[in-house]
């Protein structure tokens, strides 16, 4: 008799596990898993943009060093740099504010840029070379911002998201003023 209940066990408990994972959750329940995982991705983007943002304040205080300040690039460099730093700030608070831990630290591509800067700058005019890279970085900084915006569910994350794609904007043109001295 055990081993006739046994048997019917055994060859239940695959439909039995089958029937677990074909349920569905209520709606409700659902929602409330796709915002968790939806404000994981924004936190995961937005820590993505920190650590550009970390990168950035060391490249541009890199490329204020090799400035001689033709056309005044070494104050903009530097006032750019100080921006990035504050916006850094802010994106830790939004990270935090959604529940995440801010990133702390810049990527790894950060490092390999700035070690090619300094080998471009031993074989060229070092304002050239620091005006190229501070305006690639900030290039890069709005279509990161570009790109985050698309994945961001929060108005807050939003709107912060908005406030930098128009300062980046805004520096990018700046940028290539100094560049082009009319």
């Amino acid at each position: 008799m055990q081993r006739l209940l046994l048997a019917s066990a055994a060859m239940m408990l695959p439909m039995m596990m089958a029937a677990c994972t074909t349920a569905t959750l209520p709606p409700e329940k659902q929602a409330a898993v796709d915002q968790s995982q939806a404000v994981r991705t924004e936190i995961d983007e937005l820590n993505q943009l920190t650590r550009i943002y970390i990168d950035s304040v060391t490249i541009y205080q890199e490329a204020a060093n090799k400035s001689n300040d033709l056309h005044g690039l070494k104050p903009a460099v530097i006032e750019i740099a100080q921006e990035r730093n504050r916006q850094r700030v802010q994106l830790q608070d939004r990270v935090i504010a959604l529940g995440g831990t801010p990133a702390q630290y810049g990527e790894a591509s950060g490092t390999v840029r700035r070690s090619m800067s300094s080998i471009r700058s031993i074989l060229q005019d070092d304002n050239k070379v620091a005006l190229e890279e501070v305006l690639r970085t900030e290039r890069y900084i709005l279509r990161e911002v570009n790109e985050a915006m698309s994945k961001t569910v929060t108005a807050q994350s939003r709107q912060l998201l908005g406030q930098l794609r128009t300062d980046a904007d805004q520096q990018i043109a700046r940028l290539e003023a100094i560049g082009n001295p009319g």
